[in-house]
């Protein structure tokens, strides 16, 4: 066997586990019964480390012949996936035979055993679900599409489940992991046999950036969840693990981007297990988790812009109707659930994280762009009736701008309709922007429905807030208010790149950032004519010059002037405010007018890749190939069958640029002068961020 993880909980206890490392910490405990309980959710949600809410069990409503084995054997489903620990392989298997086969394996394992079977992602039986909202036992904050779970505002078709449970027994484990898009994780344990519980190993949130760095030293990558981390390692982390053991009635609250890992001790344990998705989460997944996803090619899954794009309607439509008189108002708002003023307070933050999406989908010339849907309607819209699409390269969700390939991707055996009007190969602008391309390397910029869209949803969440008295803030007559010199888009940058591939010379250009020199093709370097020298985009992100920033300016003039002295002027940029790109890291808080230099960051930092689609794409220039790299029959796409637009007022006709980029070069030279975020020190003190000559984004549109 080629791989096998090996983990036992044999004579573990709590005690002796914080006995190990010298940065192990206990989780913190609170009563359910607690009068200051929400004092404390606050406190969690603010601080981002991990907490334990204890004695779930012992209140009145607590459902002990509901959570019982026996009960979920009759009403849970009668057919699972269970992983195999040691291989990582799914077995098919019945309830019954699961329950009876995890009972006879015994609750350690051994080390000539090569199947131990954990039941992850289970289907959570829908009595529970209920419970969840209905027992007054789980605070209702906590609740998954509570008050604080903006997932909710998805249209039903596009929402994800993650209300699942897991059944194990002893020694069964996840890798170690963050949950996905920095959501607020939840587990309670609802059943043990015996004595069993489960061991917890968790950072909290601020450490992910060094536990990133702390397993690339270990030859591997958090985001692939792929790595069982040990006891060892974790007692020789730059960073703090807390550890706790949950028992029946133990609820585990997981803060966004807490990496952690879960081993099963004892005997059979069932858990309950979901995500909740905050406004403050998805800023946080905009700004940091998803240039991750998007460089180690990591699927989204959950939808981050399509979310914020559909609370920032939500919230617009609550506003609209707390403005109405209230003789008119609709029940929802004179319910007491409802605040007038945090909703608009949270519409302002939706809106700066809405203008950062349409700056980032900005095209200046958008009637010369393919539409998907060129007669948009809302209803559809908001239904989800409109087709998803997901990037063939890094997995990411596409919001809005795309490029499309229609040769390179076989028809999908799984589709018997004809090959619909973007069928075919899909590669979001972030990719792009980075050299990633179809393998024909012809694509075209296609945009799903008319960007008018997003400025009118903008323009009328202003007006709601101007009615309430918020002033400050103006309607935008076009996307092209939010462009800046400045601050590029990453459509924008995407397409500057498509032109410059287009319209390479064939053959080679050096590259003088290093001693001697060295060779790449001409679409993967830029030459400065008032430096008379060269650099390759791999050397650019090394001094902190992102491809998107530089294929722009380097565009703006022939003469160079332009691309000179902002090259000159990003690189001292870079160096006053690294410093600061890694703090705002740490805490989670956006950096808009240092977005450049954290892609060229994350460019640097994980240049491994794992793409969705290999046989059909090609990798960008800051890719490396994994040596040795097998590919799993799982990551061969079979194209999946998709719901088609309802509106049938579609471009379908076909645009092929002849590109002349030479290279077939997967992975770029091991080269010196790079900058990877590899010496991040979780405990240091937050840094103010420096306003300097680093292209900004232009501030929330209130007053002039």
């Amino acid at each position: 066997m080629a791989q096998r993880d090996f983990v036992t909980s044999a004579d573990w206890t709590l005690e002796s586990l914080l006995a190990m490392g010298p940065r192990f910490r206990p989780v913190s405990r609170i009563a359910i019964s607690d009068p200051d309980l929400d004092t404390y959710l606050l406190d969690y949600e603010r601080t981002d480390i991990p907490m334990v809410i204890e004695g779930l069990e012992k209140h009145p409503k607590w459902p002990s012949e509901m959570f019982d084995i026996q009960w979920f054997l009759q009403h849970g489903p009668q057919d699972l996936q269970a992983r195999n620990v040691y291989d990582r392989t799914d077995v098919p298997i019945s309830l019954s035979d699961f329950i009876a086969k995890s009972r006879s394996a015994g609750p350690r394992a051994s080390p000539d055993e090569y199947e131990r079977l954990y039941a992850k992602d289970v289907e959570c039986p829908s009595r529970w679900e209920s419970w969840l909202g209905e027992g007054a036992v789980i605070p209702p904050l906590l609740c998954p599409e509570g008050p604080a779970d903006i997932m909710k505002h998805l249209p039903q078709p596009e929402r994800v489940e993650n209300l699942m449970c897991y059944l194990g027994i002893g020694d069964t484990f996840t890798p170690c992991h963050k949950d996905l898009c920095a959501s607020s994780g939840h587990n309670l344990m609802c059943y043990t046999e015996g004595s069993a519980s489960a061991f917890w190993f968790m950072t909290d949130g601020a450490a992910a950036p060094a536990a990133a760095a702390y397993f690339q030293s270990l030859d591997q990558e958090l985001d692939w969840e792929n790595h069982t981390i040990s006891l060892d390692e974790l007692a020789n982390a730059p960073f703090e693990v807390y550890i706790t053991e949950q028992k029946v009635g133990d609820f585990v609250l997981v803060p966004p981007r807490s990496c952690h890992q879960v081993v099963n001790h004892g005997g059979l344990t069932v858990k309950m297990s979901w995500s909740r998705m905050t406004l403050r989460g998805v800023g946080v997944a905009l700004h940091h988790e998803l240039p991750i996803y998007r460089r180690v090619c990591r699927p989204e899954t959950y939808r981050i812009k399509s979310t914020i794009h559909h609370t920032l309607l939500h919230h617009t439509a609550q506003l609209e109707n707390a403005s109405m008189s209230e003789d008119t108002a609709s029940e929802d708002m004179n319910s007491s659930e409802v605040d007038p003023l945090r909703i608009a307070l949270e519409l302002e933050r939706l809106l700066e994280l809405f203008q950062e999406i349409m700056v980032d989908e900005y095209h200046p010339r958008p009637d010369s762009l393919r539409r998907i849907v060129t007669t948009f309607n809302h209803e559809a819209h908001t239904s989800g009736r409109y087709e998803a699409y997901t990037c063939d390269f890094c997995g990411s969700d596409i919001f809005l701008s795309f490029f499309l390939c229609q040769s390179c991707a076989p028809p999908s055996p799984l589709d018997s309709m004809s090959p619909g009007p973007a069928d075919g190969i899909h590669i979001c602008p972030g990719c792009y922007s980075e050299g990633r391309t179809c393998r024909c390397r012809s694509m075209t910029p296609v945009q799903s429905w008319p960007v008018e869209v997003l400025v009118d949803d903008y323009n009328r969440a202003v007006r709601a807030l101007r009615a309430l008295g918020a002033e400050e803030w103006e309607e935008l007559l076009g996307l092209g208010e939010l462009h800046s010199e400045e601050y590029i888009g990453l459509f924008e940058a995407a397409d500057a790149v498509r032109r410059m591939c287009t319209n390479a010379k064939p053959g080679d250009s050096r590259c003088h950032a290093i001693k001697h020199g060295h060779t790449k093709p001409a679409a993967e370097s830029l030459n400065c004519k008032r430096c008379h020298h060269s650099r390759c985009f791999v050397h650019l992100a090394g001094i902190g010059i992102h491809s998107s920033q530089a294929v722009v300016a380097h565009q703006k003039s022939t003469d160079h002037r332009y691309w000179h002295n902002l090259h000159r002027s990003l690189r001292d940029s870079f160096v006053r405010n690294k410093p600061n790109i890694l703090a705002a890291e740490m805490s989670g808080d956006g950096f808009s007018n240092l977005m450049g230099h954290r892609l060229a960051i994350a460019a640097t930092t994980f240049p491994h890749c794992q793409p969705v689609d290999i046989l059909n794409t090609r990798h960008g220039w800051y890719d490396q190939a994994l040596p040795n790299l097998s590919i799993p029959s799982l990551s061969i796409r079979i194209p999946p069958t998709h719901i088609r637009p309802s509106d049938d007022s579609m471009d379908v006709s076909p645009k092929s640029p002849d590109w002349n980029w030479q290279s077939n070069d997967l992975s770029p030279d091991d080269e010196e002068g790079l900058s990877p975020l590899s010496s991040i020190d979780a405990t240091s003190d937050n840094v103010t961020v420096v306003q300097d000559a680093q292209p900004s984004l232009p501030p929330p549109r209130k007053g002039r």
